[in-house]
């Protein structure tokens, strides 16, 4: 959620036997909270495995990115549904080679691209 050098350590923890990782800045602070784990859900009803379209639906969701590494939707609660924008090269499906998407807009983003994790992080406000 940030970058690597600003986290001085990452915890992972369990709560309700759901997995979590926690980072701490340089500055000993909580950073962000991440989990993968598609048994959490938000209050709004995102999961890993949901559609980002679910996300981008929620009312006062916005659409956020870090260029070159993931996109994200903040939802009202404050947590965020991530996911990394990439594809398999249409010209070329058995290589399996991922090509990063550029996305402008939320309007650009597939229709059946998932969520790959739900984080928070101090750095969305």
């Amino acid at each position: 959620m940030i970058q690597s050098a600003d986290i001085a350590e990452e915890f992972t923890l369990s709560v309700e036997g759901r997995v979590f990782s926690l980072g701490v800045s340089s500055k000993r602070r909580v950073s962000h909270i991440e989990t993968r784990d598609p048994q959490f859900t938000t209050p709004e009803g995102v999961r890993v495995g949901s559609l980002v379209s679910t996300a981008l639906n929620v009312h006062g969701a916005r659409f956020g990115q870090w260029p070159g590494c993931f996109a994200f939707v903040v939802l009202p609660s404050g947590w965020a549904a991530g996911f990394w924008p990439v594809q398999t090269d249409p010209s070329k499906p058995a290589s399996g080679k991922p090509i990063y998407m550029e996305l402008k807009t939320a309007a650009d983003v597939p229709d059946t691209m998932p969520v790959g994790f739900v984080f928070k992080s101090i750095y969305l406000r």
